[in-house]
């Protein structure tokens, strides 16, 4: 979703919007429509890196329980979701999770409109659907007698979104427009590190775990128009096409604590910090080009010459080094533990963070702008022979951006549920028994998600083909998001 709840990129933008439009003052006024165009399309990538923060599912407990194991959690992945379950873990495994394969369907209802010569509108939706493949998540757990260590590589991004556009009209007195939007926008984030485990008395079960954080993101946008006007005196055509590229990438690191406390038999009580992802740096480039072509028909004064004109620029940015890309979180659940199972219920909070790009010594863009979120899960799993076990859960994940503004942009609020099972087989020699040797566990889940909220979208004026205009628009959109899950580990 995009998923496109997360962090937006330093971009130094003011002075990228500045020369845009500078050069649609330069050409021809279907140029400067462009160059409207384009600066709004811009602000879809910094919007595009934000994303809901339950992406995907990065261990097999989570997947079955819809991620509430805040307080249950002894697998492999608690290096990720509580540090603090590595102290429950009786013995080491490795744990490898795929989304193996997921589809998204995102229909953005009305999200382009164009106001045609005559005064009509037409409206045209943006189709966003996407199936990917193979989102992996590896994680490892070492269990020494008096600390468990754990280690994890973790895909929590992975998203692409492609969405295009086009509308042509032509009227009975021979005026015709056309316009073409298309935007591409891929991204992809990886934690790798490790995490510590142990037991204090009392019950009471601490760890803590690091992460270097790398995000990799590309964005291709493209805008074309085209305007024709046989009614004017002298008649014109004029035709624009503006193409901007960006590939940035940023590193990073985010940390988290936990404590387990078991103040009953059954019952445990899990709390999660996870520090705010401190942005090291950053390297963004882009690139522009825009062509102009403009033809006036011979009038009174004899013919002109056509307007040919083109423009390219290339220039490498650099963000700042240091800043604060997502805000703390936390998270606090409860489970009840039986022989057969668990059942589990935690909230998740994260606060309000807004911080300033800053280009040149002068205040540019939001760098961050997130708002409040609260989303809360619960689920289950039930051991129902010695080798089988079922799970279920529902969960929220809800947006945390303000608003959606440009194309592409959403603010899209999920609610959706997990269902699944996990097969065990066991390989003891008769000394070990059954308590003992290598144990081979193979989880399958579903996991199903509507999202309801808002989507950016764009408005074309074309109903003056001599003052082109554009602007942002609006439009309610439903999401809908199937992920199937695969994970294999093993336990020794």
């Amino acid at each position: 979703m995009t998923r496109a709840n997360g962090e937006q990129s330093a971009y130094r933008a003011r002075p990228r919007y500045a020369y845009l439009l500078s050069l649609g003052v330069q050409f021809s006024k279907a140029a400067v429509l462009c160059g409207c165009v384009l600066v709004s399309t811009t602000l879809v990538v910094q919007q595009a890196r934000a994303g809901n923060e339950e992406t995907y599912f990065l261990d097999s407990d989570a997947a079955l329980a819809a991620g509430a194991v805040a307080a249950s959690s002894v697998g492999a992945g608690s290096v990720w979701y509580n540090p603090a379950g590595l102290a429950g873990a009786d013995r080491s495994h490795i744990n490898l999770s795929l989304s193996v394969a997921s589809m998204q369907v995102r229909d953005y209802r009305d999200a382009i409109r164009v106001t045609r010569a005559d005064g009509s509108v037409a409206r045209q939706s943006l189709d966003g659907t996407r199936i990917a493949l193979l989102s992996p998540a590896v994680s490892y757990v070492l269990k020494l007698p008096d600390v468990t260590l754990g280690a994890g590589l973790f895909t929590t991004r992975d998203d692409v979104l492609k969405v295009s556009a086009a509308s042509s009209y032509a009227d009975d007195a021979g005026r015709t427009s056309l316009v073409q939007t298309t935007l591409d926008t891929a991204v992809t984030r990886y934690h790798l590190g490790g995490g510590v485990g142990f037991t204090l008395p009392r019950k009471l079960h601490f760890g803590a775990s690091l992460f270097g954080v790398y995000e990799g993101v590309e964005t291709h946008a493209n805008i074309a128009l085209s305007l024709e006007d046989p009614t004017q005196t002298p008649s014109f055509s004029s035709a624009a096409t503006a193409s901007w590229r960006d590939q940035s990438w940023r590193v990073g690191m985010q940390g988290a604590a936990g404590l387990r406390y078991e103040p009953l038999e059954r019952w445990s009580l899990g709390l999660v910090v996870r520090t705010p992802l401190v942005l090291v740096h950053e390297s963004v480039e882009a690139s522009t080009l825009m062509q102009t072509a403009r033809n006036r028909e011979p009038g009174e004064n004899g013919a002109a010459a056509p307007t040919i004109s083109s423009a390219y620029d290339a220039h490498p940015r650099r963000a700042a080094r240091f800043g604060m890309a997502a805000p703390a979180r936390f998270a606090v659940g409860v489970a009840y533990r039986t022989p057969r199972g668990f059942a589990s219920i935690e909230a998740d909070y994260a606060h309000a963070l807004r911080s300033l790009d800053v280009a040149n010594g002068a205040r540019a863009n939001w760098l961050v702008d997130r708002k409040t979120v609260f989303n809360v899960r619960a689920g289950m799993m039930m051991r129902v022979s010695r080798v089988l076990e079922l799970g279920g859960g529902l969960y929220t994940d809800r947006a945390p951006e303000r608003r959606a503004q440009s194309l592409g942009d959403t603010k899209v609020d999920y609610y959706g549920g997990t269902l699944g099972l996990r097969i065990s087989k066991f390989l003891a020699t008769a000394q070990q028994g059954a308590s003992a040797g290598l144990v081979f566990q193979t989880t399958l889940a579903l996991r199903y998600a509507a999202g309801t909220g808002s989507a950016g979208g764009l408005r074309y004026g074309l109903n003056e083909p001599d003052n082109p205009t554009s602007s942002e628009a609006r439009a309610r959109v439903l999401f809908h998001e199937l992920h199937v899950y695969l994970g294999s580990g093993v336990a020794y």
